[in-house]
């Protein structure tokens, strides 16, 4: 999965996951990129959590990041 990172107008971060899969929408915010990232994960943690009676296929293999900070 691919998470991006970038930089909103108001000068915080979002960090989401590029291609949505398998069809989920993660996202993290915060005042730093690292925050964001802190928080995406922690958003992860719970979802998977949530949905692993429910059979989750955990998408924690090749993370690759990629930002867009300018």
């Amino acid at each position: 999965m691919t998470i991006c990172i970038e930089r909103e107008t108001d000068g915080t971060y979002t960090a989401y996951l590029k291609d949505c899969e398998p069809g989920y929408n993660i996202q993290g915010r915060g005042a730093t990129a690292h925050q964001a990232l802190q928080d995406f994960r922690a958003v992860y943690q719970s979802m998977k959590k949530a949905l692993e009676p429910d059979g989750f296929q955990d998408l924690d293999t090749d993370v690759i990041f990629s930002s867009s900070l300018a």
